[in-house]
């Protein structure tokens, strides 16, 4: 038979052993730790987080895309509205029915003389302010080469008015007589008239 003997040991031996056996105990923890411990460690996962996660990455650009596609539609517009301004400046607007025209070519009595052009475009521009004129424009003669042309005159002047009562106003009209009587005839040999209405 073995007989065991009873050996005394230490308060200090015993907490030599006690901290080492508490230093492999956390080495083992670490190097292989329980199954809940692994569970509670790990981040909780939300399905629905993920599944829409490429949607929020999405959605952090989308601001950058929305601008790009507002500027896109802007520039689109311009183009648009630049081309339909184009396409009406060239469709002329016709004038107002009932309206007429007033067409008038200056023969000077001294042919190209600028000064006395002068006094005749500067009387036609003081004629503006009588009521029913919806446009006055006057120029000088064209060269043309065409037989069917006249470029003989000096000055013409073109006068838009609302209606026939208003040109019928307008030669009568104390404002326009003055010019006619004080410079326009003193400065012409010769002055012919259109009138033509719609």
């Amino acid at each position: 038979m073995h007989s065991f003997a009873k050996h005394h040991v230490s308060p200090s031996a015993t907490a030599a052993s006690s901290k080492n056996g508490n230093a492999y105990s956390s080495l083992w923890a670490a190097m292989f730790p329980p199954k809940n411990a692994l569970i509670t460690s790990m981040p909780s996962r939300n399905k629905a987080t993920e599944r829409y996660q490429p949607q929020q990455k999405n959605f952090v650009k989308r601001p950058q895309t929305m601008q790009r596609m507002h500027l896109r539609m802007k520039y689109f517009l311009a183009l648009c509205i630049a081309a339909f301004l184009t396409s009406c400046a060239t469709i002329a607007p016709p004038a107002k029915s009932g309206s007429v025209d007033h067409v008038v070519m200056f023969w000077q009595k001294k042919p190209g003389n600028l000064e006395d052009r002068k006094k005749i475009t500067d009387a036609i521009e003081r004629l503006r302010v009588i009521e029913g004129i919806t446009l006055l424009d006057h120029g000088t003669a064209l060269a043309s080469n065409r037989p069917v042309v006249d470029d003989s005159f000096d000055v013409a002047l073109l006068v838009r008015f609302t209606d026939k009562e208003a040109l019928h106003a307008y030669e009568v009209d104390p404002r326009h007589m003055k010019e006619v009587n004080e410079v326009l005839l003193p400065l012409t040999k010769k002055v012919l008239v259109y009138d033509f209405t719609r």
